[in-house]
């Protein structure tokens, strides 16, 4: 991936982070102060199962009913940073698809291009690009030609129309090889490791 389009993915992504960790800490703070109370509660009632033994099974039940409150609150707050996971990769996705309405998007996109293009050097030395519509007036010929320049391999457009977000993909002139660096390939691509990079962050203190 071109380093342009890693650094806004990453931008957005810290961005997309602090709206999400702002909502989980407002649960966690509430699980927390569940916590501390219980926690007190405990203490209390362990002290009276001290006094009087006779209580002893009563106080064991409620302990036990303190200490679940517990838990379903950090469960709580568990179960709400699964599904802000979630929400959070939705968000990204959204970001990243709006990608070619950027100021940078066609340095992005000749880069993808590229990208595309170095992935397939020994699968032959003439290529051609397949794009949306859109995205076909970002590519002039003379890139096409400074792309050649610098790969050493023939490019040219694809008469075939792309249908994607925008993005490029790469093919061998006979059509048997291609490269798909469109966003949604991308993306996906990138979906684990990013589910991963969203867990670890917002669960850091489970």
């Amino acid at each position: 991936m071109t380093n342009n389009l890693e650094i806004l993915i990453y931008v957005v992504l810290e961005e997309v982070f602090q709206e999400a960790e702002a909502i989980v800490e407002k649960a966690e703070k509430e699980a927390a102060q569940i916590k501390k109370e219980a926690q007190m509660r405990l203490a209390e009632l362990q002290q009276k199962a001290k006094r009087d033994s006779r209580r002893s099974d009563i106080v064991f039940t409620k302990t036990k009913i303190i200490s679940q409150s517990a838990l379903q609150a950090r469960m709580e707050v568990i179960h709400q940073k699964e599904a802000m996971v979630g929400e959070l990769l939705e968000r990204l996705q959204e970001e990243f698809f709006d990608l070619p309405r950027q100021p940078d998007y066609p340095n992005i996109l000749k880069g993808l291009i590229l990208e595309g293009l170095e992935a397939l050097k020994k699968e032959g030395d003439e290529f051609t690009c397949q794009l949306n519509e859109q995205d076909r007036s970002f590519i002039s010929p003379a890139l096409l030609d400074e792309a050649a320049r610098k790969t050493g391999k023939r490019i040219t457009l694809d008469e075939r129309r792309m249908e994607s977000k925008g993005g490029a993909v790469i093919w061998r002139a006979d059509g048997q090889v291609f490269y798909n660096n469109s966003l949604e390939a991308i993306f996906q691509r990138w979906h684990d490791e990013l589910r991963c990079l969203a867990g670890e962050r917002l669960f850091a203190s489970v």
